[in-house]
C-alpha cells in the first residue's frame, strides 16, 4: 500500500516538465494525487476501524 506514493509522485514530476504551463496545471496535479491518497487513508482507516474490537472503537 505505501508504495502508492511513488508512482503519483513521478507522474507529477514528468506532467510538471512535460506541461510548462507553470503552477495551475501542478495545483492540479497536487491537488488529483491528494485526493487519490486522501480516498486510499480513508477506507484504510474505515477498514481498521470495522476490525477493530468494539470495546476500544466506544473509548
Amino acid at each position: 500500500m505505501h508504495n502508492l506514493a511513488f508512482p503519483s509522485g513521478s507522474v507529477f514530476v514528468t506532467d510538471t516538465k512535460k506541461t510548462k504551463l507553470g503552477q495551475t496545471s501542478a495545483l492540479q496535479q497536487t491537488t488529483k494525487h491528494a485526493f487519490t491518497l486522501a480516498k486510499l487513508n480513508i477506507s484504510r482507516w474505515l477498514l481498521k476501524a470495522a476490525l477493530r474490537p468494539p470495546e476500544r472503537f466506544q473509548s
